[in-house]
């Protein structure tokens, strides 16, 4: 037996750009998601790019962006592999994050010295924060290779690692780097 199911109307993919190594949390908001385990959302259109997909509600379903050459995707909603959406969405893939150096990577525990981090893809209306260790810090973008942030006080002395992470789907670059608070006497 059979049922004929209404296509779901695609309104807006929150974020509607990410990075193009993926991993970044998509909502897509519409109309007409069916409750069904299996939904997914394909990114680009030859089928490829298929990820998983949870439904928060009849309206909106989260899923993860795959990996994905940079440039303009479309977004499909998918169930058991058969397009339910009526249109498309339009999706971004950035080039991703890279940090590669940060000037001063020393600074005293109280916090409050800026710190300039070089590396790449930072331009692009992103809204970017710094995170020493557990600590996420408001960055200014300067440049697509540039951005700047201020430490927080009430770290310990001691080393901590350093990550820039892109606020809209909360994708982090561990970079590898580490800030050093220095113990204040």
């Amino acid at each position: 037996q059979f049922g004929y199911l209404e296509p779901g109307a695609l309104m807006q993919a929150k974020p509607s750009r990410g990075p193009s190594n993926g991993g970044g949390v998509v909502t897509v908001i519409g109309a007409g998601f069916p409750d069904s385990k299996g939904l997914q959302c394909r990114f680009g259109g030859d089928g490829t790019e298929v990820s998983s997909a949870r439904r928060q509600s009849s309206s909106q379903i989260e899923c993860s962006s795959p990996l994905h050459m940079a440039g303009n995707a479309t977004l499909v909603v998918l169930q058991d592999d058969v397009s339910i959406s009526a249109g498309a969405l339009h999706y971004l893939f950035e080039p991703p994050l890279s940090v590669q150096v940060l000037e001063p990577s020393v600074g005293v525990q109280g916090g409050g010295d800026l710190v300039t981090v070089s590396g790449a893809g930072f331009a692009g209306g992103k809204r970017l924060r710094g995170v020493f260790g557990r600590r996420a810090v408001e960055a200014t973008v300067v440049s697509d290779t540039a951005m700047t942030c201020t430490p927080s006080g009430g770290q310990g002395g001691g080393e901590v690692a350093f990550s820039v992470c892109q606020v809209e789907g909360n994708v982090c670059t561990w970079s590898g780097l580490k800030y050093l608070y220095l113990e204040q006497p």
